[in-house]
């Protein structure tokens, strides 16, 4: 699948983000490396697909509290294809629903964080990563100051 463009990225992210606000802005957790929690999202398997390299979990992944179906905003945003049935397929290589599951919910994490990030939205960003989060506020807490001194630095010209 193909990159997403800028405005395309900040599209999708907003929709992602609405998407998260619908569902009660759960808290999602950072990065399962046992890939075996599921939460705060509903994952639901379709059954197994055979593929070149092993077999593959078709899945469809939405919010355990309601609120939109997520899985093409997550296909789109790291960069996998949507398959039949708007799923998607994710392959852990170890035949194991459980474990690609896990493997799907950590996209999503991901993907939550990247919304996070492009949109500048620091509460969603704090859903997922605390420490990133007060990072990257101070980081746009002085960009925003140098621009408004920058801007104030111009209306300052005499004629």
């Amino acid at each position: 699948m193909a990159r997403l463009t800028k405005t395309e990225l900040i599209a999708v992210s907003a929709e992602w983000l609405a998407g998260w606000r619908a569902a009660g802005k759960p808290t999602i957790g950072s990065i399962d490396t046992n890939m075996q929690q599921t939460g705060p999202f509903s994952i639901m398997a379709l059954g197994s697909v055979r593929q070149t390299y092993g077999y593959g979990t078709r899945m469809i992944i939405g919010w355990q509290s309601g609120g939109p179906d997520i899985t093409h905003l997550v296909a789109w945003m790291q960069g996998y294809r949507l398959c039949k049935h708007r799923t998607i397929i994710c392959r852990s290589g170890c035949v194991s629903e459980s474990i690609d599951k896990g493997m799907l919910r950590n996209l999503a994490v991901l993907t939550h964080e990247k919304a996070a990030l492009v949109q500048r939205d620091g509460e969603a960003l704090r859903a997922t990563n605390p420490i990133l989060t007060a990072e990257k506020e101070a980081e746009w807490l002085a960009e925003s100051v140098a621009a408004l001194a920058a801007s104030a630095k111009r209306g300052r010209r005499r004629l």
